[in-house]
């Protein structure tokens, strides 16, 4: 029995838009990669990557001769096939030349049996939706013979969950974002966080522990002021403009209308 691997796209990333579908088609498709090593934990690799943003492609499941990854929940929509994306669930067969292709067809079926079993029905092809020639070896050998397939072989088991980590993906188009929590990562992050962040494999958990030390590091828990501040501080307090509480948080700005209220600067 070959298992379901949950190895999800995060949601922040741009190529997960989040649609919610009711799939009621399988659209198969090949990678057309047949490096060597090109097999379904690569191709998880990539498609969490910021190429894949980039062109914002997505699937729900990669296959190779050993595994099968899932990288979107079949509630959600991918983008994989023009209009074929709508309620279809995306599958990419890996074509490695190091992998074995029989094998890799026999999961490929046993992934669309688990599916049907599911109550998606129809199965078309990337070239029935678009016109392109995909998924091209399975096109040569003919379609039908790999359909007639189905249901032949051992059903998968899925391990995905609707809890999985989430990880923290920086978008091309907020630089100065990027460049925030790249700051943030690098002053106060462990030794190899630098590299999960490039990487995309940095846990959102661990980036809002380090959020949380930066922020205790630039003074939010300090019950007392500076002494560059203290003479203003006292001040502020005495003349009724702040109440003393919290000196190294930041203001925000409706606190900041109250102190301009009560200095008489809004009159």
């Amino acid at each position: 029995m070959v298992n379901i691997i949950s190895d999800m796209i995060p949601r922040s990333a741009s190529n997960r838009p989040g649609h919610w579908q009711t799939p009621n088609k399988i659209v198969v498709h090949e990678t057309a990669n047949a490096s060597r090593g090109a097999n379904a934990a690569m191709h998880g690799r990539y498609v969490k990557g910021a190429d894949a943003r980039r062109r914002s492609v997505s699937w729900h499941f990669t296959v190779d001769d050993k595994e099968i990854r899932q990288h979107l929940p079949i509630n959600e929509r991918g983008w994989h096939s023009g209009a074929g994306n709508i309620n279809s669930v995306g599958i990419e067969i890996c074509v490695n030349s190091d992998g074995n292709w029989q094998k890799t067809k026999a999961n490929a079926q046993a992934l669309i049996a688990h599916l049907q079993a599911l109550g998606i029905s129809v199965i078309t092809t990337h070239r029935q939706e678009t016109g392109k020639n995909c998924p091209a070896r399975l096109l040569r050998e003919g379609f039908a013979s790999f359909l007639a397939g189905v249901g032949a072989v051992e059903q998968v088991k899925s391990e995905t969950t609707e809890d999985e980590e989430e990880y923290v993906v920086l978008d091309a188009d907020f630089l100065s974002n990027n460049k925030a929590i790249e700051d943030v990562v690098r002053r106060f992050g462990v030794s190899d966080m630098e590299d999960k962040l490039k990487a995309g494999t940095l846990k959102q958990s661990d980036l809002f522990g380090t959020l949380a030390k930066a922020a205790m590091a630039n003074g939010s828990s300090r019950s007392n002021p500076s002494d560059a501040h203290i003479g203003a501080w006292t001040k502020a307090e005495n003349n009724g403009v702040l109440n003393g509480e919290r000196p190294g948080e930041y203001v925000t700005r409706e606190q900041l209308a109250s102190a301009l209220d009560r200095t008489g600067n809004l009159d």
